[in-house]
């Protein structure tokens, strides 16, 4: 099935294996976002799509994404996230902390802002 949403951009809708997924496409009918993968994609001044990678341990948690030449590392407890890092010259640097108590109750970052009454 496909329709414009309100603003006119084009989406489509997918139904695979029982799942429906919905993909939205800009002005210039690339997509812009997919929900197969809760995944945004993103274009340079040239039009090009930027390069886009996630990794995912054994356990199937993610722990890192590059995009392009931008890198961000998860660190988890457990099942649980814990941190985001930012990959410079090889180095992990610090990005976040997530508070937890028996839920995800904040996400702390580097900077001193802090998002909180997170609901998942």
């Amino acid at each position: 099935m496909i329709w414009l949403d309100m603003i006119g951009l084009s989406v489509k809708q997918v139904e695979q294996q029982g799942k429906e997924d919905s993909f939205q496409y800009n002005a210039l009918n690339r997509i812009k976002e997919s929900s197969e993968f809760n995944t945004l994609y993103e274009y340079n001044v040239r039009g090009n799509r930027q390069t886009l990678q996630y990794a995912y341990n054994g356990d199937g948690l993610l722990v890192g994404r590059t995009e392009g030449p931008n890198q961000i590392r998860y660190y988890y407890d457990g099942d649980q996230i814990i941190a985001e890092a930012s990959v410079v010259n090889g180095t992990s640097q610090l990005k976040a902390r997530y508070i937890r108590g028996k839920k995800l109750e904040d996400i702390q970052y580097i900077d001193g802002t802090k998002v909180t009454g997170i609901l998942l």
